[in-house]
């Protein structure tokens, strides 16, 4: 359970960093190169299924190093759940995944979103649009909203990662210090996911429009079966007195 609960979690967030990114650049596609993105819907349709393909075997590769060495372990009266490396695993394989992690997890979407984003604001500058200022906003917060939950907690790997492989952290209370910073920023990093929803979809007019849409038409039709089945029930109602009377008869 120690290791499914772990890998679940971070193959979740590695994805979930992953799909900002190809969000990121499909924006880019659609505003910036619109007549590129003047594609067939299956060519579109298969592009798309392979790239989804291709984060979530990312996400579980960089997820490896957790589902082989996550385990459980007594301490004091406490069982924690971490990742213990065997002395076989060398100090250059453990930085080299702490590496891989910042600059696939953080990096590289930080630099697509701010490359794309920057495009697409110049884009919207120039159109004459009346949504604009609106699209902005959004865009400076979807921003503002990862380098706030992700910057903190890439800032910690990367200390880990210099003193994985330089060892210059000795004393434990820095090194607790350290840890208890780990699992704060991390908790916040993940629940940057739960954002996501709401900075990606819930604040599209379409989006808020379709759902009422929906939302009206379940209800509608939820009104009209009751109708229904209340007809019904009077139809039957209505056969079961007449019988009653012929067999009074």
């Amino acid at each position: 359970m120690c290791k499914i609960v772990n890998s679940m979690y971070k193959i979740n967030f590695y994805s979930c960093m992953l799909f900002l990114t190809c969000i990121s650049f499909d924006r880019y596609i659609t505003i910036v190169q619109a007549m590129k993105a003047k594609n067939s819907k299956q060519k579109r349709l298969l592009r798309s299924k392979l790239v989804c393909f291709g984060v979530w075997l990312i996400a579980i590769g960089l997820c490896i190093p957790e589902i082989v060495y996550s385990e459980s372990k007594q301490v004091s009266d406490t069982t924690t759940c971490k990742m213990m490396y065997p002395t076989s695993v060398t100090r250059t394989i453990k930085v080299t995944v702490l590496a891989l992690k910042i600059t696939i997890g953080f990096l590289l979407p930080l630099f697509v979103m701010i490359t794309c984003y920057a495009f697409i604001i110049h884009t919207l500058l120039q159109a004459k649009r009346s949504q604009k200022h609106k699209s902005l906003k959004i865009i400076i917060v979807i921003i503002t909203a990862f380098l706030l939950s992700q910057l903190p907690h890439n800032s910690i790997l990367l200390v880990k990662s210099i003193d994985t492989y330089t060892m210059v952290i000795y004393d434990c209370k820095t090194s607790d210090n350290i840890d208890l910073g780990f699992q704060i920023t991390q908790s916040i990093a993940f629940l940057h996911s739960c954002l996501n929803p709401f900075l990606y979809v819930f604040a599209g007019e379409r989006f808020r429009k379709a759902l009422i849409k929906i939302l009206g038409d379940a209800i509608h039709r939820t009104g009209k079966s009751r109708e229904q089945s209340s007809s019904v029930y009077d139809i039957q109602e209505g056969s079961s007195n007449r019988s009653s009377a012929l067999l009074a008869l």
